[in-house]
């Protein structure tokens, strides 16, 4: 049997950023001011919409009306919205997956921009029997902890996130954007598209940090 066509966004509202990466299951925080996207925002909060938030590529000016951006892209939904008195909000945005671009729409009644995408399948979780799928787990844990030693208040932070019995998934997307800072690595680990290839992109970044600081402390 072929597998299903995957889902066309028709009208997706699009919130284009500056070396931002909305990466699934993580939250970012924005202060929204100009006034194309409080409109977005208001709908989103009306309608319980998902947006997308396009990262605008290099030479590009959020100042721009239309900046050139990347094909790939997080989507989102606003979590917490704390309205201002002058119109401004801040929000924030859970991360709750992704689509590539198809086209940009022209001609609309909406002053923000709009795009048909095609929404992509989000990675699943690895059976619980899966013995490399395991291993790579563990070995994220313990790169992640000996990357942070040292740093209490990262290392609170991180101890909640590896602890209980959280989505591996989940664990392996937070952990990720804790750790690629770079927009460019971000939408290279936003590619991929198995527990596995993200998994191991991770701890071969997980290793590099870890390598680097023992090289300053042996130094």
């Amino acid at each position: 049997m072929p597998e299903p066509a995957p889902e066309l966004l028709d009208d997706l509202p699009l919130f284009p950023l500056p070396r931002v990466v909305l990466l699934p299951h993580t939250l970012l925080p924005l202060h929204v001011f100009e006034p194309r996207y409080r409109a977005l925002v208001a709908r989103a909060v009306d309608d319980d919409l998902v947006f997308g938030i396009p990262t605008i590529q290099d030479g590009g000016s959020q100042s721009d009306d239309c900046p050139p951006i990347h094909p790939m892209m997080g989507l989102g939904r606003i979590v917490r919205r704390q309205r201002l008195a002058d119109g401004r909000s801040n929000i924030v945005v859970l991360g709750v997956g992704r689509a590539r671009l198809v086209e940009e729409l022209s001609g609309s009644e909406v002053p923000y921009r709009r795009a048909r995408c095609q929404r992509l399948d989000d990675i699943c979780t690895p059976t619980t029997t899966d013995p490399h799928s395991l291993r790579q787990v563990d070995q994220l844990r313990l790169t992640a902890m000996q990357v942070v030693h040292g740093r209490s208040d990262v290392t609170e932070e991180l101890e909640r996130l590896l602890s209980g019995d959280r989505d591996p998934s989940e664990v392996v997307d937070v952990l990720a954007h804790m750790c690629l800072r770079c927009a460019d690595e971000r939408l290279a680990y936003l590619e991929l598209d198995s527990f596995r290839s993200r998994a191991d992109h991770l701890l071969a970044t997980l290793t590099t940090i870890l390598y680097a600081k023992r090289s300053v402390a042996e130094g």
